[in-house]
């Protein structure tokens, strides 16, 4: 697997906080479901160009954890825009970044994913240098 797209996300994520904290702050007309929706309409319909879905195979059930995880994503997107527009991009973008340390752990309780030394010792990293960034 390469780690190109990983790792490049990550960077246009943290690149990402800068604009938004400009536009959050300075702009009264453009608020966080605004910039949100936005981004979604956009991301979608690149999605739906290169990964071409097939749209005949989802159910009910895919249909709810699609809603779910639409809610969570709005939920999560605007909490992050909440942060950036009240606080300090870097240390807001850090404690966002911590999501690894996070998702080990909910896919250890809810999906039954195997915890190893190397996951424990990746939260706790993760966290430290978290704590390290923030509390200096």
């Amino acid at each position: 697997h390469s780690l190109f797209a990983p790792f490049m996300a990550s960077i246009l994520f943290g690149i990402s906080s800068i604009p938004s904290k400009a536009l959050l702050s300075n702009l009264n007309a453009i608020n966080a479901p605004t910039l949100y929706m936005f981004r979604a309409t956009v991301i979608g319909m690149i999605s739906f160009i290169f990964m071409r879905p097939n749209l005949q195979q989802i159910t009910i059930k895919h249909y709810k954890l699609i809603w779910t995880q639409g809610l969570l994503a709005i939920l999560t997107w605007v909490s992050l825009y909440y942060a950036l527009s009240q606080g300090n991009p870097g240390i807001t973008m850090t404690l966002a970044n911590t999501t690894p340390a996070f998702t080990i752990v909910l896919g250890a309780l809810f999906l039954k994913e195997k915890i190893t030394v190397k996951k424990i010792i990746s939260v706790l990293l993760i966290l430290g240098f978290s704590g390290l960034i923030v509390f200096s």
